[in-house]
């Protein structure tokens, strides 16, 4: 027999509150929390299903550690992004992520 999409939901709701009363440490809360319900949209509203950048699958810590680590390489050395060499990047965050990046340097 098929489960019901309530039932469903209600498995997933005890499944998450597992996760809650197992650990304290949130950064394992947050990766059971991907592993179940999926990514959800870097900025946006949708809070999980397949996101529309899909480069890698952000379950692979290493490849997440490297990424985060390259970028924190840019950053530091470029934080405005106006050397020559981050055009690229500047100009592709600007076209997907313009109105959410001018929401955050206005704070």
């Amino acid at each position: 027999m098929r489960a019901h999409a309530g039932t469903r939901g209600v498995v997933e709701a005890l499944a998450r509150l597992d996760e809650l009363v197992r650990t304290e440490d949130g950064f394992a809360l947050a990766e059971a929390d991907l592993r179940m319900r999926g990514p959800g949209e870097l900025w946006g509203m949708r809070q999980s299903g397949l996101p529309a950048f899909k480069v890698a699958n952000p379950e692979d810590g290493t490849l997440v550690a490297r990424a985060r680590a390259a970028a924190g390489v840019v950053i530091s050395a470029d934080p405005r992004l106006l050397l020559p060499e981050h055009r690229a990047l500047k100009n592709l965050l600007l076209r997907d992520y313009r109105e959410p990046l001018e929401l955050a340097l206005a704070g």
